[in-house]
């Protein structure tokens, strides 16, 4: 049963007598991945296997130690075999009632896969915080953009709040539709083009004046952006859009509205139609 729960839990149970020959169990081998050798009941077997400093610990809570104290200690252990792996260890002397030393408990478990997962959560943690700076920069930035467009009209749309708002209202929604997709991604870097624009060009159709046209795009559908590609793209686009649709709603035209797009963006406006071509 012993050995079974050695097995499972990979726990080796061991002992070093009074005599100091040391009784490895069989769940050790299988931790440090070799067979048992008739030299083993005369040494630490581990200390080969873990670093000049760890060594110079083990050895000094093998024979230096002098009570029943219970040591704890994590090592790294580097096999024969060159595998690496984490180790908990703990060791205690036990005495007899006349202080007479009698042997060395000690514990080996193989804690590898515990020790990677701190190390995820490690890493985890600290990609989320770095995320959680980059929403924090990237909505000070769209921000930015906003105010700067603000101003901008202000200037050419003198007193015509109405277009101002107008203006600023789709440019908004261009810079939101951005954050909404990037918090339904997985990835927050990059964006898949062909899914955001037909968001785009749902929302820019639905604040749209006039009606009849439709939107053609030819885009690779694995087509992806990076963030800071896609913020300045839809804006333009935006503007695009807007300025093809006051010359078709002023001219009383329906005129189709398409797009093509690949990885190199060259951007050309024609007077029937707004594309992206390679």
């Amino acid at each position: 049963v012993v050995k079974d729960i050695q097995e499972s839990t990979s726990l080796a149970i061991s002992y070093m007598d009074s005599k100091g020959k040391f009784h490895w169990s069989d769940e050790i081998y299988r931790i440090i991945d070799r067979y048992p050798r008739p030299e083993d009941e005369d040494i630490n077997i581990l200390a080969p296997l873990v670093s000049y400093d760890d060594q110079i610990k083990m050895e000094s809570i093998i024979y230096n130690s002098i009570d029943d104290e219970l040591f704890h200690n994590d090592f790294l252990i580097t096999t024969e075999t060159g595998k690496e792996k984490y180790i908990r260890t703990t060791a205690r002397k036990i005495f007899d009632d006349e202080g007479n030393f009698l042997r060395l408990s000690m514990s080996a478990q193989d804690i590898s896969k515990q020790k990677e997962y701190e190390k995820q959560l490690v890493r985890n943690t600290e990609e989320k915080n770095v995320l959680v700076q980059e929403v924090h920069h990237r909505v000070k930035n769209n921000l930015q953009i906003i105010m700067s467009f603000i101003n901008l009209e202000k200037k050419f749309h003198k007193g015509n709040y109405e277009k101002i708002l107008d203006v600023t209202e789709r440019r908004i929604g261009a810079l939101a539709l951005i954050h909404e997709r990037t918090y339904k991604d997985e990835n927050m870097n990059y964006m898949n083009v062909p899914v955001f624009l037909e968001d785009l060009d749902k929302q820019l159709y639905a604040r749209s004046r006039k009606r009849g046209y439709k939107f053609v795009t030819s885009i690779d559908e694995d087509l992806t952006f990076s963030i800071n590609t896609v913020t300045p793209l839809s804006l333009i686009i935006n503007e695009l859009t807007a300025n093809y649709e006051k010359r078709i709603y002023d001219l009383e035209q329906l005129l189709d509205i398409s797009r093509s797009l690949c990885s190199t963006l060259e951007i050309s406006k024609l007077f029937d139609s707004i594309t992206f071509t390679c």
